[in-house]
């Protein structure tokens, strides 16, 4: 497993994620939807932007698998 330095500390993260507001989500899609929050704050934090652009990435290829 990789280390990557990330700006984010760890109570800025617990803050993150709990802005998100799952109370619309369906409860099977509350998993993915955690999972893309969490993404999100990965790829906005990281220091390492190529792996920030994967993130990015990975995100818009998960949210188009939904599309289909």
């Amino acid at each position: 497993m990789s280390n990557h330095k990330s700006n984010i500390t760890l109570a800025d993260f617990g803050k993150a994620m709990s802005a998100l507001d799952l109370s619309s989500v369906p409860p099977p899609n509350r998993a993915a939807a955690l999972m893309d929050h969490l993404a999100l704050i990965m790829a906005s934090t990281v220091t390492d932007q190529n792996l920030a652009n994967e993130l990015r990435g990975s995100r818009i290829a998960n949210s188009n698998k939904k599309l289909l």
